[in-house]
């Protein structure tokens, strides 16, 4: 079977040295290769997380959470649902919480 000429100059050729793929993948360049991919993707996920922080609102509810649950209480003791040594109990734990 005859084979093209093109077909010649295209097939790898281990004779002649390192070229193309074989040369470009011999040593450390797949390290190299690996290392940017690494570093191209750590840096994705630094700017997707940077923006949902920064734009996403706070994280941080425990003052938030803290006056939710005291408003909570003095509603509960408004109907009566607790005793008043039932709801300073629980403030004092609240505030203990907060502190």
């Amino acid at each position: 079977m005859r084979r093209s000429p093109l077909a010649i100059e295209l097939a790898p050729t281990y004779t002649e040295g390192k070229r193309g793929l074989e040369a470009m993948m011999d040593g450390w360049g797949w390290l190299w290769g690996a290392f940017m991919m690494l570093l191209f993707w750590g840096r994705l996920a630094a700017m997707i997380v940077f923006a949902v922080r920064a734009f996403g609102g706070t994280s941080r509810k425990s003052s938030r959470e803290a006056i939710d649950a005291e408003t909570i209480l003095e509603t509960r003791f408004a109907r009566g649902e607790i005793s008043r040594e039932e709801s300073e109990e629980r403030k004092r734990v609240l505030e203990s919480r907060a502190a």
